[in-house]
């Protein structure tokens, strides 16, 4: 086997404690800190099992935020692409709303969807 380095849920959450106070991030973002090209084998580990590796990693950070808000880590501040909300976080997209908006992020509703109001300029590249 190749050389592999497993990240924990810690890991990650030192990554999302790198988003400011009133600024978010994608989950793209987030995962391709450590996943900065195919060559990387860097792998989530929750409850002792691995989530997976590469580019499918966005996704299976949810199981990661659910802990870390928990703990308090501001995963809030990770969204979709485009600034979308993600119905997945702990709670649904109202709650992320909601600790989006006490940041002083403005919420944009289309339909049942909803996005930061203002993505491009408080999005940060990590």
């Amino acid at each position: 086997m190749e050389n592999q380095t497993v990240r924990t849920p810690t890991a990650y959450d030192a990554v999302v404690l790198q988003i400011p106070r009133g600024k978010v991030a994608t989950k793209a973002e987030v995962a391709g800190r450590y996943t900065q090209d195919k060559e990387d084998s860097s792998m989530i580990m929750v409850g002792g099992a691995a989530l997976g590796y590469g580019p499918g990693l966005a996704a299976q950070l949810v199981e990661v935020a659910k802990d870390g808000v928990e703990r308090g880590i501001p995963w809030w501040r990770v969204v979709k692409r485009g600034g979308k909300l993600d119905k997945r976080f702990p709670g649904g997209v109202a709650a992320q709303a909601t600790f989006l908006e006490q940041e002083g992020h403005g919420i944009a509703w289309r339909g049942k969807r909803a996005f930061v109001a203002s993505f491009n300029e408080v999005s940060v590249t990590l």
